[in-house]
């Protein structure tokens, strides 16, 4: 056989084998990509089986969750509850204890008005505006009319008046009474005629726990020769000097300048 034929056989027989392998090759390319195929498929199987798993515990756990928000929530509110009920308790007593010491101590305050006692003559008396019994009050008149004629001296940003001239004007000081809730009594002591000219009277009010200063005008309003009283009421500080107002009365019969020239109003003196 010539030697072409040979490696003509030959190269035919490469190329079969050749071919064979190419298929051997494949086909084990095939199973192992088969076998890849599978084994990511079966993981993903696996991945979407353990989501599912988690997905329904945290799903658990939410309603688990969101049962003992409930639960905090149900508690919370029966503390709140109690803790109100408490307070709401608390409170009651608190006032019942308020309401009690206003009854022994005293509370409210006093105001003297007037009245006409007869065609030439008015009457003084002392009204418990409060629900509230008053106790220890003394009541102390100052005749403005001529105190204020009474010079005042200032030295040391400080203002002096006369002991004397201050207390040869004060009269009817009564001594310490009570005032039921809502009572007044007559003072009958001190009877101011019928004022021709307004009659200016400062009084001062001491009470068990708190003192006060009232000033008051007295006059005949025309036409018609009303007979008026105009007052304004001060709670008064520890020093003396007015600083809480309290109440008034008939105030549009007389202008702001009627006060402020006939009193020492919100003035602090001190005597010599």
């Amino acid at each position: 056989m010539k030697f072409e034929n040979w490696i003509i056989i030959v190269v035919i027989f490469a190329a079969g084998a050749f071919a064979t392998g190419l298929s051997i090759y494949q086909y084990v390319d095939g199973v192992n990509k088969e076998k890849e195929s599978d084994k990511l498929n079966q993981d993903l199987i696996d991945s979407q089986a353990k989501i599912s798993v988690e997905q329904a515990e945290a799903k658990s756990m939410a309603i688990e969750l969101a049962e003992a928000n409930k639960k905090n929530f149900e508690l919370s509110e029966q503390v709140n509850e109690k803790a109100s009920d408490i307070i709401a308790k608390n409170m009651e007593v608190i006032a019942a204890q308020s309401e009690t010491l206003k009854r022994i101590m005293g509370s409210g305050h006093a105001a003297v008005k007037i009245y006409v006692k007869n065609s030439n003559q008015v009457g003084l008396q002392i009204e418990n505006t409060s629900n509230y019994p008053i106790y220890d009050i003394n009541v102390l008149f100052i005749n403005y009319n001529e105190l204020i004629k009474t010079p005042i001296t200032s030295r040391d940003g400080k203002n002096f008046i006369s002991r004397k001239a201050y207390f040869d004007n004060c009269f009817a000081v009564y001594p310490a009474f009570n005032l039921a809730p809502l009572a007044y009594i007559d003072l009958n002591v001190y009877e101011i005629p019928i004022p021709l000219e307004p009659k200016y009277i400062a009084i001062k009010i001491n009470q068990k726990n708190k003192n006060y200063l009232q000033y008051s005008i007295i006059f005949i309003e025309q036409p018609g020769n009303i007979l008026v009283h105009a007052y304004k009421l001060f709670e008064l500080s520890e020093d003396g000097n007015e600083e809480y107002f309290v109440e008034e009365e008939n105030l549009s019969h007389l202008p702001d300048s009627e006060w402020e020239q006939n009193f020492h109003y919100k003035q602090s003196l001190n005597l010599e």
